[in-house]
């Protein structure tokens, strides 16, 4: 099982659907937490400019999740384009309050761990 899996300088974000960890993205400067939960917004803005209403955009995003994290469950392959659609609908379900970040749905930002110093005895 391979998750598109990068730690940044800043650490990784992980993401989570129904208690199964599915994608893994990194954080830096340019791409901290609020980069990747505007990613969410801007799914629904897009997808209301294409027609969609709320209650279709809730259906979508919820179908995708569940496919998404089933073929994890299952450790099928996945395409990295599919993880960052998998992202744009887990953060626009939670801006949606469709499902709440917590343990078992949602982000948990992984921060860097910073490096011991290595004291030796001269």
């Amino acid at each position: 099982m391979t998750l598109y899996k990068k730690t940044g300088s800043k650490g990784s974000i992980s993401l989570h659907y129904r208690g199964i960890m599915c994608s893994i993205f990194p954080l830096t400067n340019e791409t901290n937490e609020s980069y990747y939960t505007k990613m969410g917004n801007d799914a629904i803005i897009r997808h209301m400019k294409e027609g969609y209403n709320i209650k279709k955009q809730i259906r979508l995003l919820t179908t995708y999740c569940e496919v998404f994290a089933s073929r994890r469950y299952h450790k099928q392959k996945v395409a990295k384009l599919d993880h960052i659609v998998f992202c744009q609908a887990l953060m626009g379900l939670i801006k949606l309050k469709q499902i709440e970040n917590d343990d078992k749905n949602g982000w948990l930002c992984l921060k860097k761990p910073k490096k011991k110093k290595n004291i030796s005895s001269t």
